[in-house]
């Protein structure tokens, strides 16, 4: 008989004035706060960091259990399921927010590895016993400031003053920041694999109008062929060739809607040197051509 998985939805966690952020602290097995669901498997619509600040227990992440313990953090997106199967000993603090409060700076944080690594793969097994694919584990330093961001996150929620809602975006930021720049320090261990990967897309993020051929990528991310596109799968869902063709079109649309370049200038600025299949795969990814696409954002035609 299949499980049930308990779906949590950010309204749940976020407060009635639309603001999608939210911390919440669970120590032990003790109700800390309404829709606790720590024991229990769960997913959920929002993006969660979870934060372990003391003891060791168990974790389960996409049916895959880990033993955890004081400076893990792990990212959860929402398409993953996870709860703690032990949890007596542990403090959690669990950071919860919708992508969307990304949006103006993402551009930038896609360009570190350590970014790419945890928030844009799937998350999978390593590979290695009681061993949970995607996290990071802290040092006590690096773990006392990120527990000072959350602590003056929660400062900025309890007393909501004015421009509470820029402090908590400006310290969630620093906390990815954080934690990006802390998986781009780690070279080996079951993660070193996904930041290649990360790697890589950090160097199709800023370079993604250049030829690109699978022995570039290969070398780009210290793979063979075979097991980049293996890896690469494993980690983004797909291939680096359809990657790399989604990331051009994804900057040509935001070229249509921002600029007045002509169209066949935006094709080549993203990498496309034929204008005719430019604009079939822009048609077949979005529904609408380049043009129609242009007119209906409210851009130059």
């Amino acid at each position: 008989m299949k499980k049930t998985i308990q779906k949590l939805a950010g309204t749940f966690y976020f407060d009635s004035t639309g603001f999608p952020f939210s911390i919440r602290r669970v120590e032990g097995t003790r109700v800390s706060h309404a829709y606790d669901f720590t024991g229990v498997i769960h997913r959920h619509d929002f993006t969660e960091i979870v934060i372990i600040s003391g003891g060791v227990g168990e974790q389960i992440v996409d049916d895959v259990a880990g033993r955890v313990g004081t400076g893990d953090v792990f990212i959860i997106q929402n398409r993953m399921r996870h709860g703690f199967s032990d949890y007596r000993s542990l403090k959690i603090v669990n950071v919860m927010f919708d992508r969307r409060l990304l949006r103006g700076t993402e551009s930038y944080f896609r360009k570190l590895p350590g970014y790419n690594a945890i928030f844009r793969t799937v998350p999978g097994r390593s590979g290695a016993a009681e061993t949970i694919d995607g996290h990071l584990r802290l040092g006590r330093g690096q773990l006392h400031q990120l527990l000072e961001l959350v602590a003056h996150a929660e400062e900025e929620l309890q007393f909501r003053r004015d421009g509470f809602e820029i402090a908590c975006v400006t310290l969630l930021q620093s906390m990815i920041l954080l934690l990006s720049r802390s998986v781009a320090e780690e070279q080996t261990g079951p993660g070193e694999a996904r930041l290649r990967i990360g790697r890589l897309l950090s160097e199709l993020e800023t370079g993604y109008a250049d030829e690109w051929s699978l022995s570039q990528m290969a070398r780009a991310s210290s793979m063979s062929i075979s097991t980049l596109l293996r890896v690469f799968r494993g980690a983004t869902g797909t291939t680096p060739v359809e990657y790399l063709l989604r990331l051009r079109l994804e900057h040509a649309k935001a070229m249509l809607a921002e600029t007045d370049w002509p169209i066949g200038e935006i094709a080549l600025r993203c990498g496309f040197h034929d204008s005719n299949y430019f604009s079939k795969k822009f048609t077949g990814r979005f529904l609408l051509s380049p043009r129609r696409f242009r007119k209906s954002s409210g851009g130059a035609v």
